[in-house]
């Protein structure tokens, strides 16, 4: 009998402690390693993990606006036939100046990415640039840089946003993400409006800008932003395939069009080079689908 009430009493102690565990482990909503998360979830660098509600407004806060472009570049990654690009002239300007150049140190290594205002502290970008921060590397974004010049200063990211879908496998059809500033630097450049369509007309052969940061043969860093307009030749669920040329340093950069009142309006984030099914003689960037919209709404509301 005292052997029972033992047993009995080891048993209540044993269950107390796996209930009092439980109770102290959050309830997992997604994660990159569960297959039954949303691949569009947002996991913070931080740790959180959220999921984006559906936005009901449009976010359409965004400006008009245009330099000449003349200077021409030599730059020959990711050129398509002729090199069509032209160099932005002054990045002061609307929109240039809310267009970043990206940098991420970590350890011995940096390198270069280009990132766009979407909020007064947050940053649209690649997965790929984004995510290093949960490793610790140190990210700080230039709005507006040119010629080793940093007309509005820098910023720190303190978090950042990648999709699950991407930390699983580097799925190409989620490198996207956001970054999230010390500073409201949007204040001072303004941001882009961002929309998006489940109708794949609404993005094929529409005419877009293509605008973000590549080697410039008059400078040994990446110095200026480089700007080329033309047709969206392809379109699948997930992504947009464009002629556009490009430069390594130009993952992160907007796709964006004048779109009704949303002035200029992003549309896409440039994410790849070619070489991608179903186009590989074509760059690509990651098209807003209402998923990938929610998310970076989201997130720029955390």
């Amino acid at each position: 009998m005292k052997r029972i009430v033992s047993n009995l009493k080891w048993f209540i102690a044993l269950a107390t402690l796996v209930l009092f565990t439980l109770n102290l482990t959050p309830t997992p909503i997604a994660r990159a390693d569960n297959p039954q998360a949303d691949p569009d979830a947002m996991v913070m660098s931080d740790g959180r993990v959220v999921h984006a509600p559906n936005a009901t407004e449009p976010f359409t806060l965004a400006y008009a606006g245009s330099a000449a472009d003349t200077r021409k570049t030599n730059s020959a990654e990711s050129i398509i036939g002729k090199d069509n690009r032209s160099a932005v002239t002054n990045e002061t300007k609307k929109p240039y100046r809310a267009i970043a150049l990206v940098s991420v140190q970590h350890s011995d290594m940096l390198y270069y990415c280009t990132g766009f205002f979407i909020s007064k502290d947050t940053v649209a970008t690649t997965a790929a640039c984004a995510n290093p921060l949960t490793y610790g590397a140190v990210i700080r974004v230039y709005p507006g840089f040119y010629d080793y010049q940093q007309p509005y200063g820098d910023a720190e990211a303190i978090v950042a946003f990648v999709p699950a879908g991407w930390l699983t496998n580097m799925n190409p059809k989620y490198n996207y993400g956001a970054l999230k500033l010390d500073k409201p630097l949007g204040n001072t450049v303004g941001w882009f409006g961002m929309t998006y369509s489940g109708d794949a007309s609404f993005f094929q052969d529409r005419q877009v800008a293509l605008t973000g940061y590549g080697n410039d043969s008059n400078f040994p860093i990446i110095a200026s932003q480089w700007k080329m307009i033309g047709s969206i030749n392809g379109v699948t669920p997930r992504k947009l395939y464009y002629k556009h040329d490009t430069d390594l340093h130009t993952f992160g950069a907007p796709l964006y069009a004048r779109i009704g009142s949303c002035r200029p309006c992003a549309i896409g984030i440039h994410s790849a080079d070619k070489g991608l099914k179903p186009y590989p003689k074509m760059n690509s960037g990651i098209r807003f689908t209402q998923k990938v919209y929610d998310s970076l709404v989201a997130f720029t509301k955390q």
